[in-house]
């Protein structure tokens, strides 16, 4: 699942992780301008709801960042 996906890149990569990082991940980075965005939108959306559920953190005061564990 897209989540899974996200969770491996978050311990794989360790620490902060911007959420442009995790979509290059996922998609690599032969992306056009229009399937970068629906990606990020698709991404972003995900990330918001595993970190509601408690799969990961957002990094507080930096918009858009995330870690598998506060501990980084």
């Amino acid at each position: 699942t897209m989540h899974d996906a996200i969770a491996k890149i978050l311990k794989t990569l360790g620490g902060a992780v911007e959420t442009d990082t995790i979509v290059y991940e996922l998609y690599g980075k032969n992306l056009s301008a229009e399937e970068f965005r629906v990606a990020k939108d698709r991404v972003t959306k995900s990330l918001s709801k595993g970190k509601q559920l408690g799969k990961w953190y957002r990094i507080p005061d930096r918009a858009g960042v995330y870690t598998a564990s506060l501990e980084y």
